[in-house]
């Protein structure tokens, strides 16, 4: 049983990696995608949706940025943890190292959330500004 749920934890490691690393690639194409459509442009208000989707797809780039670093610096902690405690007995201090490392844990699905939020932010932004451009000119 407990093999299966070693494997399960594996699998769902793996997928969310893949997740993480594949909505990084929407978000730099995204930001590219814009910047290229819209050179030629000119200037009206309808591109503030413009600016908000790059920004939102930036942020959303960052906090995958900080998910990766979380996430590996809570791996070493627990890795740092399982050696001192197979050398040391340490049952005083190994309440407090495992509230530290869940605490990471739990920030990186934080960070895991915004990744999402702010992608799907900036695509309805930019989705919004073809809307306002497609009303600006229809006159």
């Amino acid at each position: 049983m407990s093999e299966l749920i070693n494997n399960l934890k594996k699998e769902y490691k793996e997928r969310q990696e893949k997740l993480i690393y594949y909505l990084m690639a929407l978000d730099v194409s995204s930001i590219g995608f814009a910047l290229y459509n819209g050179k030629n442009d000119e200037l009206n208000y309808a591109q503030i949706f413009v600016f908000i989707a790059i920004l939102c797809w930036a942020i959303s780039i960052l906090n995958a940025f900080k998910f990766i670093k979380k996430y590996l610096n809570a791996i070493y902690d627990n890795i740092s943890f399982l050696e001192m405690e197979k050398v040391n007995n340490i049952e005083i201090w190994k309440e407090e190292f495992e509230k530290i490392i869940k605490e990471k844990y739990k920030i990186t699905g934080t960070f895991f959330e915004n990744i999402w939020l702010y992608f799907v932010a900036g695509s309805i932004s930019y989705f919004l500004y073809h809307l306002l451009n497609l009303y600006l000119n229809s006159d």
